[in-house]
């Protein structure tokens, strides 16, 4: 059952990891950044220094959120 249990935690680590770090944080970073410059209104900077900083700090956020789970899951495949 460990060894079920941490082969899920590594396949979920990875595909956590590039969910967060190439959907959510870089190609999601950027249509912000597109649909928030394309509407009428004035532009806010808040939202445009959020998403920028989420487009480059993209990869440290996909390695942290894949690395947790993945490390747990090759910690209980050592039992």
């Amino acid at each position: 059952m460990k060894t079920i249990i941490g082969v899920l935690l590594i396949v979920s680590g990875a595909a956590l990891g590039v969910y967060m770090g190439i959907w959510w944080a870089f190609i999601g970073g950027i249509v912000a950044i597109i649909e928030h410059t394309r509407e009428a209104g004035p532009v806010d900077a808040y939202v445009i220094a959020v998403n920028l900083a989420k487009i480059f700090l993209a990869t440290p956020i996909g390695t942290v959120c894949g690395i947790i789970p993945f490390a747990i899951g090759m910690a209980s495949l050592d039992d």
